[in-house]
């Protein structure tokens, strides 16, 4: 799915990869950033902060119309939370923006996808006679 939302410096836009199955967002790609080179733009390349979204939580709540946790930005290392992303030191605003985005987005569009996730299914394949 894609989301944009207001950086450091000027807008970012990014997709992000949401599995139903797993109920998690399991990767992200930024398309658009304007960030300050060599902080901000970490954002694509920081090997830890790209590990936040190996499996990054955005379960469905009890309710089934929101997520149970909220995305939530901590410090580099303090990550203790399957819904928490570990920051950048030196890029906190671009993270910030990162984390924001992700996590309006996922209460928006996550319960309903969910909801429908048997849409997104293929049906098996019927044996041949």
């Amino acid at each position: 799915m894609e989301t944009e939302g207001q950086g450091y410096q000027d807008r970012i836009r990014l997709l992000y990869g949401y599995s139903p199955d797993s109920q998690a967002i399991l990767a992200i790609r930024i398309l658009e950033s304007r960030e300050t080179p060599g902080l901000g733009d970490r954002v694509e390349t920081d090997p830890a902060f790209q590990a936040n979204f190996g499996k990054l939580d955005v379960r469905v709540g009890a309710d089934g119309e929101s997520i149970a946790n909220p995305i939530v930005l901590v410090g580099a290392g303090q990550r203790t939370n399957a819904w928490e992303m570990d920051g950048i030191t030196g890029a906190t605003v671009t993270c910030r923006a990162v984390a924001t985005m992700l996590r309006d987005s996922a209460e928006a569009r996550v319960p309903e996808l969910f909801a429908r996730r048997v849409d997104f299914t293929a049906p098996p394949e019927e044996a041949a006679p």
